[in-house]
């Protein structure tokens, strides 16, 4: 009866050390082959993230302009890397976006306040820029026209 047992434990081989090791080396090589594809990946779904967003909230103090009052504006502080839609009639923000870590807010003639009027029209045009950690874009907000520009430089 015993040496029945013996054959059988025999018979199930597993993987020896070095086979396993080999493996969890293959393995190991391919994850960090692949991480670097996959922060740039995630840094660029990120940039335009935050790019739509800054269009969207443009959008949104605009629509607030024109159908409740022309007290919304639009902040930025470049210092501490944010932007908000603050409601002067009831003194209160909106919305506040920060920035990712990195990124930087270089007011050029556009001015830290901006408010647009009834017609969704900016009230003093005005250039600034915003500066991820590889790309920088100018933004644009013409007279006249209730759009803004976004250019990568």
């Amino acid at each position: 009866m015993s040496t029945g047992r013996s054959e059988k434990l025999q018979g199930n081989k597993g993987f020896t050390l070095s086979e396993t090791l080999l493996v969890l080396l293959a393995w190991s090589v391919l994850i960090l082959c692949l991480t670097p594809i996959h922060q740039s990946t995630y840094e660029s779904v990120m940039e335009t993230h935050v790019i739509e967003q800054f269009k969207e909230d443009v959008f949104l103090i605009q629509h607030l302009s024109m159908n409740n009052h022309a007290y919304h504006s639009l902040r930025f502080n470049a210092d501490q890397g944010y932007y908000s839609i603050y409601d002067s009639l009831h003194r209160k923000t909106i919305v506040k976006t920060t920035l990712p870590e990195g990124w930087k807010i270089e007011m050029l003639t556009l001015p830290h306040v901006v408010y647009f009027n009834q017609q969704g029209t900016i009230r003093k045009a005005g250039t600034m820029r915003l500066s991820t950690l590889d790309v920088t874009y100018k933004i644009t907000f013409p007279f006249g026209t209730s759009r803004m520009r976004i250019e990568e430089l």
